[in-house]
């Protein structure tokens, strides 16, 4: 035990949760219940150990259920509390659960509340662990992004149809070919195809439905009419007056070589299209005054867009103008966010 000298054990130990949903294995969920009580009995037992520093017991078994949650087999097993009630996580387990494989997509899709908890828990970059099943879970909740997971091999085939990773390549001029035609006639990018076959292209559209359709979270586009009617209106005035001028007078410069055998492409026009994205942006400078957001004191689509958009012209030499002091201070606060960070 001489090669655990100096460790510290409280530190590293801290606010270790397990959540688990109905049917979990009692195996997976004693897995960690069992190894963090050896740890402790070590501690209390070895006096080498006791003399470098104390485990801290924190391990919490939270339920994203009933607090006396049903297990596989018949069981149950009274948890510690609710989601609501971790208290500061330093590392989250999901443990396996049984569950056929046609039922996993709508069980999981059940799980709001732990996919929402989930999310919010790795935009502040607490780690999670997900065994067997619940790797649907973490998939859904977006946790899976350019990651990967082992499978069941008995649930890998529905696992692909649930969350199939199609990649495009906008280099190439994929998106310009069969078969992202057949997804997007207008050969652009993103599109959003539904469960139905259904698809959405068009960025504003795909995030007026997704906001329509997520009633659980704050709505970006808004909760009234006068506020969705000024989202509306402050998103089309930057698509239109600064974005697009933007975005084009970049394609027909830098980005000729990109795109000269892709779109009709006037690079005389560049010039005044920047100049244009330019004069816009400071008028809306001017019309910001010291309002923290876009359309007024609520973030919306529109912020999203233009700190979108500014973001990616500002390396392609059309940085946003110093000058717009009103416009520089709403970028570094959009910056500041977390999800600007993820």
């Amino acid at each position: 035990m001489d090669n655990l000298q100096g460790v510290n054990y409280h530190r590293s130990m801290a606010n270790l949760v397990v959540a688990a949903v109905r049917n979990s294995y009692l195996c997976s969920l004693g897995v960690l219940v069992d190894a963090h009580a050896r740890l402790a009995e070590m501690f209390a037992e070895d006096s080498a150990l006791a003399s470098t520093g104390r485990l801290h017991t924190g391990l919490q078994l939270l339920s994203a259920g009933p607090r006396q949650l049903p297990l596989a087999g018949g069981r149950s097993f009274i948890m510690d509390g609710a989601l609501d009630e971790a208290s500061d996580p330093a590392l989250v387990y999901l443990p396996n659960f049984q569950l056929a494989a046609a039922d996993l997509p709508g069980f999981v899709a059940q799980q709001g509340r732990l996919r929402r908890w989930l999310a919010s828990l790795a935009e502040r970059g607490v780690p999670i662990c997900a065994s067997g099943a619940s790797v649907w879970i973490a998939a859904a909740a977006g946790l899976l992004d350019e990651r990967r997971a082992s499978v069941d091999v008995r649930q890998a085939a529905a696992f692909r149809r649930a969350f199939p990773k199609v990649e495009v390549d906008l280099r190439a001029g994929e998106n310009r070919k069969e078969p992202y035609l057949n997804v997007n006639a207008a050969g652009q990018m993103p599109a959003l195809e539904l469960d139905d076959g259904t698809v959405v292209a068009e960025i504003t559209a795909i995030c007026e439905y997704l906001d329509e359709i997520k009633k659980d979270t704050p709505s970006l586009i808004g909760d009234t009419p006068l506020e969705r009617a000024a989202t509306r209106m402050w998103t089309r005035r930057i698509d239109l007056n600064i974005v697009e001028p933007a975005t084009n007078g970049f394609r027909f410069s830098e980005g000729l070589k990109l795109f000269q055998n892709r779109i009709r492409c006037i690079p005389e026009a560049a010039d005044g299209l920047k100049a244009t994205a330019r004069e816009r942006l400071a008028w809306l400078d001017g019309l910001m005054g010291s309002k923290p957001f876009i359309a007024g004191n609520r973030i919306s689509m529109a912020d999203i867009l233009l700190f979108a958009f500014l973001d990616f012209m500002k390396d392609v030499k059309q940085p946003l103008d110093p000058g717009c002091k009103n416009l520089t201070a709403w970028f570094g606060r959009m910056k500041a966010r977390p999800s600007a960070a993820a």
